[in-house]
């Protein structure tokens, strides 16, 4: 290795005919060269700025930490609400009677049958789904719901024939009372009881 020359302030200067280019070479410096009792530096780091103090550990502003507060109350607030409106939602309002109201089917597939409105909404049509399944080509798949509101039961007609008493029910709704007699598509029919 040629003999190096060293500038005014002690660093190696540039050998002729070597170019450095724009490179970062990562230089590992154990000990003092020709020193075999040195040892490798340790210890913390100390800051550039004489008047700085060496930092502790990530600093978080304290409005950043309101912030997260504001937030994480807001989101169980939220959640809170939405649980407790699930748990309203399903709560089933009944009528004013203990007891609750049958459906007395008189003709269709079903005749001869009565069925309890023990879960309300309850959902009418051919699907096997719904709450009550008729094996009827004249009704659609969801073809009517029975639900309650006002302390009464009402009829919803949801895209089929329907009848309540000879009067077409068509995507209204329209209240039940005891003995209405309800027609759904050509066939099926049933009496409202409750």
């Amino acid at each position: 290795m040629p003999d190096q020359t060293y500038d005014a302030s002690g660093f190696a200067a540039p050998l002729p005919g070597v170019k450095l280019g724009e490179s970062n070479i990562a230089l590992a410096i154990d000990s003092a060269p020709g020193d075999p009792s040195s040892q490798p530096l340790q210890g913390t780091p100390l800051p550039l700025d004489p008047g700085a103090s060496a930092p502790s550990g990530p600093q978080t502003p304290l409005w950043g930490i309101a912030l997260l507060m504001v937030l994480l109350i807001g989101g169980l607030g939220f959640g809170i609400y939405k649980v407790a409106q699930k748990t309203t939602a399903s709560v089933q309002v009944n009528p004013s009677s203990s007891r609750s109201a049958i459906l007395q089917f008189r003709q269709g597939a079903q005749a001869g049958k009565s069925f309890s409105l023990n879960k309300l909404p309850c959902l009418i049509g051919r699907d096997p789904a719904n709450d009550i399944c008729l094996n009827d080509p004249f009704v659609l798949n969801q073809h009517a719901k029975i639900y309650t509101a006002n302390n009464g039961y009402y009829l919803m007609d949801l895209g089929g024939e329907t009848f309540v008493n000879g009067q077409a029910v068509k995507r209204s709704s329209t209240a039940l009372k005891q003995g209405d007699v309800v027609r759904l598509g050509k066939k099926t029919a049933f009496v409202f009881g409750s």
